[in-house]
């Protein structure tokens, strides 16, 4: 909850920094503007999401990850995020000198 909260609050200011930047910038600051914003946005996914999935990769549990994933608003981790559980990992018997 406190997530969707917050994420609300980031949009919001967010709108309202766009529509107060379009009032005080002429035309052509402002397409430069809305021209660097996205690449920035693009460039700091690129540059950070690796960080995100690999967090949720190793956070504990299932359950751990579920919630997590969740309060990112995704119902679950996608498959190649999660971890074998103990019981489908094969089990490697090693005997020396075989």
């Amino acid at each position: 909850m406190i997530f969707a909260i917050v994420l609300f609050v980031n949009s919001a200011a967010n709108f309202v920094f766009g529509v107060v930047l379009s009032a005080l910038l002429g035309p052509a600051e402002f397409g430069r503007y809305a021209t660097v914003a996205p690449a920035a946005l693009t460039l700091a996914a690129a540059a950070f999401d690796w960080l995100r999935y690999s967090s949720l990769r190793s956070s504990g549990d299932d359950e751990g990850r579920a919630r997590i994933a969740s309060s990112q608003g995704r119902a679950a981790p996608p498959a190649f995020l999660k971890r074998p559980s103990r019981e489908a990992r094969p089990a490697v018997r090693t005997r020396c000198g075989s």
